[in-house]
């Protein structure tokens, strides 16, 4: 360095025990003697919570334990420090020397927040994220101590005078005096349920929903006042076998009283497919792939965007990986319903669709490149049923797939096709969706980790074909992949 303030900024070293050296030249070429600087560069330790886990729901009075895993790559953890509300001196409450790294809180008596920090033999510190330890209120006032619902037809009897309202609750709707009693619920068969307040003592406001922490719940239904019977609440729904619902009810502009809860099962369904879940995608294989299938009992799932534009609603999924380079065409048809096709990609937990194609459009086309994932297309059916056309020879290889198309079903194929988008092949997933009738609106504003976001764009390999069905109430889909050229 030749300009005052001689300074130099070190980045980028490699972590060990470094020799820094410097010396002073002047005009006349004289020589100071070196001046030498040892550094020690070393990793952060790292922390994390293991016990309790959010959302952290205590009773007040009890003893609760905070267990933390605590290690360094380059060192020891010599040290971990508990604080409370921040990481300020005066907020410590405990220092562990020696592992387990595990801490008993007494007598806990209020809503706190709660940190650790991991200190090592270098002094360096890594700290963890902010841990709220909530108090537990009265059963059935908690959201986290609700009452039960159990079987296919409950009656439940409560008040809620005295319910008061917790942190992080949301008002089931504008008006509501959040004096919450809450209940929770597991369906045992599927069907369509109704959830009542009828017979209450006052105007109730009724809430369904889905999810364990109050602070991020996904709506199935909320209502004030029943069609032709108001005060009173009704929620009608489709309830799925084996997923548990939060009930909540509440009273409308500070209103209290006597509450009279009633579940009843109104119709049976079938099971859904066991390719209804975005999580439970079924796998095809191969470069030319044709599928027959049903949605039937197919349900939306909380969280999940709009298909080529639309609502889902009955919706199955698919799972196709490239195989080799190529353009591919998606084709659900012969149809005699109106239907939606929709293509994604997969980006690490994240779908994303690919391109827009006119609402005519019923054969997207993406390039697809092997061991990477591909484009995403979606495309939307025409409005009127598309007729079932009779069978016909299969066509060459070269440009379809091999197997010819059945008349009484609706075929999907993926095949080679001009103007190609170029994107890297990898997975892809196929959804068909319908919207079941008298379906109760959801929360898609709250998305659950691992479903397909809203927007376009290319993505990854693989294409995820989403389809959504309006018609009968069973339908059946052909997904078939050709060979790219």
């Amino acid at each position: 360095m030749t300009n005052h303030p001689f300074a130099l900024e070190v980045s980028a070293l490699a972590a060990g025990d470094h020799v820094l050296t410097a010396l002073a030249i002047d005009n006349l070429g004289a020589t100071s003697a070196p001046v030498e600087l040892r550094l020690r560069v070393t990793h952060r330790p790292a922390i994390r919570w293991i016990t309790p886990v959010e959302p952290a729901v205590w009773d007040a009075g009890t003893n609760g334990t905070f267990e933390m895993a605590a290690s360094d790559p380059d060192g020891t953890v010599v040290r971990v420090e508990f604080f409370r509300e921040n990481l300020e001196p005066a907020n410590w409450v405990a220092t562990i020397t020696n592992a387990p790294w595990a801490l008993v809180f007494s007598n806990f008596t209020a809503a706190t927040t709660f940190y650790a920090r991991a200190v090592d033999n270098d002094g360096v510190t890594a700290n963890t994220p902010p841990l709220l330890v909530q108090l537990a209120g009265p059963a059935g006032d908690e959201f986290y101590r609700p009452f039960e619902l159990s079987g296919l037809h409950a009656t439940a009897r409560a008040s809620n005078r005295a319910a008061t309202v917790q942190q992080f609750e949301n008002p089931l709707l504008a008006g509501a005096s959040q004096r919450t009693l809450w209940w929770t619920w597991t369906a045992t068969a599927n069907g369509v349920y109704h959830l009542s307040t009828r017979g209450s003592s006052f105007d109730t406001v009724l809430g369904l929903f889905t999810g364990a922490n109050v602070a991020a719940l996904g709506t199935v239904g909320v209502n004030n006042d029943e069609l032709g019977w108001p005060p009173t609440s009704l929620v009608k729904f489709t309830g799925i076998a084996g997923r548990q619902y939060r009930i909540a009810v509440d009273g409308f502009r500070e209103a209290a009283g006597d509450v009279l809860l009633t579940l009843a099962l109104e119709t049976p369904l079938p099971s859904p497919p066991p390719n209804d879940a975005f999580a439970d995608r079924a796998v095809l294989a191969g470069a030319e792939v044709r599928l027959d299938g049903s949605n039937a009992a197919a349900t939306a799932e909380s969280g999940e965007p709009a298909h080529a534009g639309l609502a889902a609603g009955a919706s199955v999924w698919f799972d196709w990986t490239a195989p080799t380079n190529g353009t591919v065409r998606a084709r659900l048809g012969p149809v005699t319903f109106d239907s939606v096709l929709a293509v994604y990609t997969i980006t690490g937990r994240r779908c994303t669709p690919f391109g827009r194609w006119p609402a005519t459009t019923t054969t997207p086309r993406a390039a697809a490149e092997a061991g990477r994932s591909s484009t995403a297309a979606r495309a939307r059916g025409t409005s009127s049923p598309s007729p079932v056309t009779p069978a016909r020879p299969a066509p060459s290889p070269s440009n379809s797939c091999k197997s010819p198309p059945r008349p009484d079903r609706p075929r999907t194929t993926l095949s080679p096709a001009g103007s190609p988008s170029k994107a890297p092949a990898g997975r892809s997933r196929v959804r068909t969706s319908a919207p079941p009738s008298n379906r109760s609106s959801r929360g898609w504003d709250r998305r659950p980790t691992g479903l397909p976001s809203g927007g376009a764009g290319a993505l990854p390999v693989g294409a995820e074909l989403t389809s959504r069905w309006s018609g009968a109430a069973s339908r059946r889909a052909s997904l078939c992949s050709p060979a790219p050229p």
